[in-house]
């Protein structure tokens, strides 16, 4: 009997640890470690009236035309390599004639023709395209669901595989026109 209680003793004892454990964890006190990182942020659509507020501050600036509807101003804000990646972010300011109900699109803002941004190495004719996490999603705004009102900024965060270390410069590319020549890739 003695080695009964024994065993008994030790399940309640391990069990309350347990139990102290698991409520300690979903506690989500001020240590709790779950913040989404910049590749959480920038896969979540911003919604047409609550686009980021933050004005980064943007290294270089580009204007393009909108179609028929007006011109939008990007903005480079910077191009970074973490580990494997390259991490781009972009602030997009449409300036269109006419505003949009439910907000303008980075669909809208490429003038219906993808909105799809890539790298282009021109040293090692290579383009980098968005990518994917294990559940094929990309780690960037979707086009058609990414919105902001007119005259606002939109800030995005665009996720590639790191180009070779010796690339320093590198092509911004929405769609098929050029954005930014020769951006510098900071490490």
């Amino acid at each position: 009997m003695p080695r009964s209680r024994h065993r008994l003793s030790c399940v309640v004892m391990a069990l309350a640890t347990l139990a102290a454990l698991t409520a300690a964890s979903c506690s989500g006190g001020s240590d709790s470690i779950d913040r989404p990182g910049p590749a959480a942020e920038s896969a979540r659509p911003a919604g047409p009236a609550s686009p980021r507020s933050e004005s980064p501050e943007v290294a270089r600036t580009a204007r393009l035309t909108a179609g028929e509807n007006g011109p939008v101003e990007i903005g480079l804000v910077d191009l970074r390599i973490s580990g494997r990646l390259a991490i781009l972010r972009l602030t997009f300011t449409p300036h269109l004639r006419t505003d949009r109900p439910g907000g303008i699109s980075l669909l809208d803002m490429a003038g219906g023709r993808g909105g799809s941004v890539s790298l282009v190495d021109t040293e090692n004719l290579r383009r980098y395209l968005v990518v994917r996490d294990s559940h094929n999603e990309p780690l960037g705004p979707i086009p058609g669901v990414v919105r902001t009102a007119n005259d606002r900024p939109l800030n995005l965060t665009f996720t590639f595989a790191a180009p070779p270390a010796e690339v320093k410069k590198i092509d911004v590319y929405l769609d098929d026109q050029i954005v930014f020549d020769g951006a510098d890739i900071a490490s």
